[in-house]
């Protein structure tokens, strides 16, 4: 093949052949005129998701197919998640429902606040049962609890928190109008229950940092050792932390709920945002591809034309004398067949 095509570059025939044939292209100049007029027409062509006034003037172009295709592909890659998101975004709606009030804007913040306090308390009086029930009992259980849950983090951030929120929710129960919790549409019956049970909370809290205190000087060696004060602080530390833990999250549990709700509505659109930027680029892809294989089909039918033109003008040009000879005889044959008319 190599010999073949070596011989054939060093031919004064294949030269003059060559030059022939690119002379005759360039010469028949209706030829390369109705190329160049194909080619602007495909050219021309607006994008693939603009109607087209006339989509049947180039020829291996089936310009109303590809429309809908085109339309079809972009439809069928955002419609699943259009319709999934109208979806969360109604079962959103419905949940902020459960915890917007016009007139109370910072309840929402107040049910998260409530909801984190309720796990930190839930947390705290894990650590402290599991800690001082081993103790009390005297007995030998292993702690499944991670080397990071000491007794003496649940201790003070259980009875710091639930001395701020204590107090806090003390002074919001006996509001008529809360700003950060709903105490205020329940019943009196309810809300002085929780009154009292807000002001326990905050006494035990005070009692529990306290007594954490004397017990820390104590071991220090700062105090000077007492019986008495050994067994106060062991009753507050082992006895009254648990219980106080237990009993500031059973005071927070209502709003903690609601809570709930608002972390989930924010996560919500959170997702939502997520699958909207997705949408979004599924539409551009849905948009892109269509668009980006238009061009390239055009760019494959223009290539297909120019090579077919330039292989079938020698065909044409050896053609030319049979067709001349064809339109004689044809323009011959016509005065004959006026005669036998008339």
């Amino acid at each position: 093949m190599s010999t073949l095509l070596y011989n054939l570059l060093n031919s004064v025939v294949f030269w003059v052949l060559l030059g022939l044939w690119i002379f005759a292209c360039i010469a028949w100049a209706s030829r390369w005129r109705a190329l160049f007029e194909r080619i602007g027409r495909l050219l021309e062509k607006p994008v693939i998701f603009d109607p087209d006034e006339n989509p049947r003037n180039v020829p291996l172009y089936p310009r109303t197919l590809f429309e809908k295709l085109a339309r079809g592909f972009r439809e069928g890659l955002k419609q699943p998640l259009t319709s999934f998101i109208d979806f969360l975004k109604r079962m959103v709606s419905g949940i902020k429902t459960t915890f917007t009030d016009p007139g109370h804007p910072f309840r929402p913040l107040g049910y998260l606040i409530m909801m984190f306090a309720f796990a930190i308390f839930a947390l705290a009086d894990t650590i402290a049962v599991s800690t001082s029930l081993p103790l009390l009992l005297e007995l030998d259980i292993p702690s499944i609890l991670p080397p990071w849950a000491k007794f003496e983090y649940a201790v003070l951030g259980g009875s710091i928190l639930a001395l701020v929120l204590g107090f806090a929710l003390y002074m919001e129960i006996d509001s008529d109008d809360s700003e950060i919790t709903g105490w205020s549409k329940r019943s009196k019956q309810s809300r002085r229950s929780a009154q009292g049970l807000a002001l326990l909370v905050t006494i035990f809290s005070f009692l529990s940092i306290v007594f954490f205190a004397i017990g820390r000087l104590t071991e220090l060696r700062i105090l000077p050792e007492s019986g008495i004060i050994s067994t106060l602080v062991s009753v507050v530390l082992y006895g009254i932390v648990p219980m106080n833990s237990a009993l500031a999250a059973a005071l927070v549990f209502g709003d903690a709920i609601r809570g709930l709700s608002v972390l989930g509505f924010l996560v919500g659109w959170f997702f939502i945002g997520i699958l909207v930027g997705l949408n979004f680029i599924l539409t551009a892809l849905g948009t892109v591809i269509p668009v980006v294989l238009d061009i390239l089909y055009r760019i494959a039918l223009i290539v297909a034309d120019i090579i077919l033109w330039i292989i079938s003008t020698p065909v044409m040009i050896i053609l030319l004398p049979f067709k001349a000879i064809s339109d004689l005889f044809k323009g011959g044959s016509q005065p004959q067949e006026q005669n036998k008319e008339e």
